[in-house]
């Protein structure tokens, strides 16, 4: 089994509404934070001279106590921001391309910990699991469904421990992933506690890949 880590690329080239809910609780500092984001695509049409794909984000944290909505037109490649909407106010040519490419620095940056800490790897076969990254240990796997915008999957709860991983600051983790379709696993619920008594708790609320 592969699991398809969850990248700002990944989600924008397989997902055509995704909403995830991140939760980081810092044990030194006691700060918490909290943030949904949905992510909706859909055609953009033609912008100066590019057809597009319409990128709206709709991000809601607890630190802001508010919601921002922010709108990118991008060449349908993604390789290109060609118009950006915020705030009431749009930006189009190589300002929308420097603005829209911080914004996706932004959006890897919230999904990193999400992608790192589930960045384990698992070999799993009927009941039986094995991590393939060294210094961690399955201690258990559970055969299960979920069910996400409609769908049912084919599904594995499982539990793995750091045992001699040095360059890991996660101690231990929960887990969900899911075959969205075959032979593609994604991690839609994960569970980290990190070694310095921090938690990490990252789940897709909704999600809908591309037809």
């Amino acid at each position: 089994m592969n699991v398809k880590a969850l990248t700002i690329e990944t989600i924008l080239k397989n997902y055509e509404r995704i909403i995830l809910n991140v939760y980081y609780m810092n044990k030194t500092t006691g700060d918490e934070t909290n943030v949904t984001v949905t992510m909706t695509q859909g055609p953009g049409g033609n912008v100066g001279g590019v057809d597009t794909v319409k990128v709206m984000f709709i991000v809601t944290s607890n630190k802001e106590n508010e919601q921002g909505n922010l709108t990118l037109w991008m060449s349908k490649d993604y390789s290109t921001v060609v118009r950006i909407d915020a705030d009431g106010q749009t930006v189009e040519g190589q300002l929308a391309e420097m603005y829209g490419q911080q914004v996706l620095r932004h959006a890897s940056a919230l999904l990193m910990p999400y992608a790192h800490v589930g960045d384990i790897h698992l070999k799993i076969a009927g009941e039986t699991a094995a991590a393939v990254k060294a210094g961690w240990e399955v201690t258990s796997v559970t055969p299960t469904t979920v069910s996400i915008s409609g769908h049912s999957y084919r599904a594995y709860s499982v539990t793995a421990k750091n045992v001699a991983d040095t360059d890991s600051i996660v101690s231990d983790m929960e887990s969900t992933v899911a075959e969205i379709s075959p032979n593609v696993w994604v991690l839609i619920h994960m569970h980290a506690n990190m070694k310095d008594g921090s938690v990490f708790n990252g789940q897709i609320l909704e999600l809908v890949p591309k037809t």
